[in-house]
């Protein structure tokens, strides 16, 4: 069983309450996650306890959560840090924190699966390849070769620079292989490769190779949020 230490900050006893049982209704019989909550932001034990990841309130009376977060980065420059708020004007001042996630209070349960999602992802390795299955043959790709991945129909099509691979497979299969935060689902039928957008406009993503990719008008705001979250992290 793989367990995870998440440290859980926010003022309001309420929402530790709320957030710490969404929490555990996510364990499943392989990860466990083991809360400390902390009501003041200024326990030294945030600092000085290792933890997985850092959960943050962002407006407290003694630290804000982005007064602990630059605590936290000073004390260990690659600590794993989330926002929890209310405060939705503040997602992109979250991004120079390099944060894993912005957990919005009012979407508590969709995006708190989403972020312990993304701390799974932040301390495991990331996988270097992907292997493609076609018949009895296999092969293996490296995962910067990918440009992104297409479903039409039962098919599913993996876009190289100068070729295009097909085996069968969902994009749901796709994503749990990969286990790589650098790509990103952006419609229902496209994950892309992070490491080779350009831009991103509405509607759509912008490749290196000049393509574009599909974005989903349900995807469109989370797919901006992560692809800035993905560029702050290269900063």
């Amino acid at each position: 069983m793989k367990k995870y230490s998440i440290a859980l900050v926010d003022d309001s006893i309420e929402d530790i309450k709320e957030i710490s049982s969404l929490i555990s209704s996510f364990e499943t019989a392989d990860i466990k996650y083991i809360v400390d909550s902390y009501s003041t932001s200024s326990d030294l034990l945030i600092l000085r306890k290792h933890y997985d990841c850092r959960l943050l309130d962002i407006d407290m009376p003694e630290l804000s959560g982005f007064e602990l977060a630059d605590l936290i980065l000073q004390a260990d420059p690659k600590a794993v840090i989330g926002f929890v708020s209310r405060r939705e004007d503040l997602v992109f001042d979250s991004f120079r924190y390099n944060a894993v996630y912005f957990v919005r209070k009012d979407q508590l349960k969709t995006d708190l699966k989403l972020c312990l999602s993304r701390v799974k992802n932040e301390i495991s390795p990331k996988k270097q390849t992907y292997m493609v299955r076609a018949g009895i043959e296999s092969r293996v790709i490296p995962c910067s070769a990918i440009l992104y991945f297409e479903v039409q129909k039962n098919d599913l099509f993996i876009h190289l620079e100068n070729e295009v691979i097909e085996e069968r497979k969902t994009l749901k299969t796709v994503l749990s292989e990969l286990n790589n935060p650098e790509f990103l689902q952006c419609h229902q039928s496209y994950i892309v490769n992070l490491n080779h957008v350009t831009s991103c406009s509405r509607g759509f993503l912008q490749l290196d190779n000049m393509e574009h990719v599909p974005v989903s008008t349900r995807m469109q705001k989370n797919v901006y949020e992560q692809y800035m979250t993905y560029l702050m992290g290269k900063e």
